[in-house]
């Protein structure tokens, strides 16, 4: 199943000050056009797609493809689609998939979910701030990683993405090659082609800067507990047995002589990837390798 972003600044466009049918007509089309934003399709198809009457997928086609004085987008005199051989193509479809697909907002951190494959065709759906160190990172460990696809997201976002396939999981972060998986990943890698390279010499350079900022990683705290805030996260995530888990981190942290510049969040790893071995699983096999703005 594929997807497509809507760009919210739909809602301030004069293409929604259009009747109901023209903007059903219009998202109907958007959901169904490739990579390009070519909508392969007819008028009767659309109708069949977007559950509306002939006639009325027609006016708004006609509609859609009129030149718009009033539009944002001066390109093809404000058409929103074109009638080309093959279907429609959908005039500013290309500009906006790319629009802050990767890129983050001005000050705030920049955040990743990646897709990575092993040696036996095994997907890894993970987070980082920069998923092309951390993919080169975990090759050095247990076998070369082949990296997929990224996109821009949040902890939540890749929760969201574990959830959909959970009926592939392998174990942990890890998921058999489903066809669905397949296809997501394969939409992910066409909308985000456009601004990965610069993307990934941003993230290089926030890199280095967490190198040199190493010396500020200090053991573990005397009296380290747990915080509010894994706490609720866990709560949030369904992450049972805290003080149990916190008793072996702590004696792990102590024995191998760790140092983090930020311990709740090498907490949080430890609870999210089962270092304790509570959840009846194996331990992950870089448990503890992590910085603590690092991720999974």
């Amino acid at each position: 199943m594929s997807f497509v972003k809507l760009d919210t600044g739909v809602l301030d466009s004069t293409l929604w000050l259009e009747n109901a049918e023209t903007r059903v007509v219009f998202v109907t089309m958007l959901a169904m056009a490739r990579p390009d934003g070519l909508c392969e399709s007819t008028a009767p198809g659309i109708a069949r797609r977007a559950n509306l009457p002939i006639d009325e997928v027609r006016a708004s086609l006609a509609k859609l493809e009129a030149p718009d004085p009033d539009s944002r987008s001066a390109e093809n005199d404000g058409r929103r689609i074109m009638r080309v051989d093959g279907g429609f193509l959908l005039t500013t479809y290309k500009k906006y998939r790319a629009k802050d697909h990767i890129k983050r907002d001005e000050g705030a951190p920049r955040q990743y979910v990646y897709f990575a494959s092993n040696q036996g065709g095994h997907i890894k759906i993970g987070f980082s701030s920069n998923p092309w160190a951390r993919v080169r990172e975990l090759s050095t460990g247990g076998g070369p990683l082949r990296l997929l696809a990224v996109q821009s997201g949040s902890r939540q976002d890749e929760a969201a993405l574990h959830l959909r396939f959970s009926a592939l999981r392998k174990h942990g972060e890890w998921f058999e090659p489903g066809q669905e998986l397949l296809t997501c990943i394969n939409d992910v890698a066409l909308r985000s082609s456009d601004v990965v390279p610069e993307a990934e010499a941003e993230a290089d350079a926030e890199e280095k800067k967490k190198k040199r900022a190493k010396a500020r990683k200090t053991p573990i705290p005397d009296g380290f507990g747990i915080s509010p805030r894994i706490e609720a996260w866990a709560a949030e995530h369904g992450h049972g047995l805290l003080q149990e888990r916190l008793e072996h981190f702590v004696g792990y942290a102590k024995r191998s002589g760790k140092t983090y510049a930020d311990w709740d969040a090498a907490f949080e790893c430890a609870v999210r990837e089962d270092w304790a071995k509570l959840n009846g699983g194996a331990a992950p096999s870089r448990a503890g390798t992590l910085g603590a703005e690092e991720t999974t």
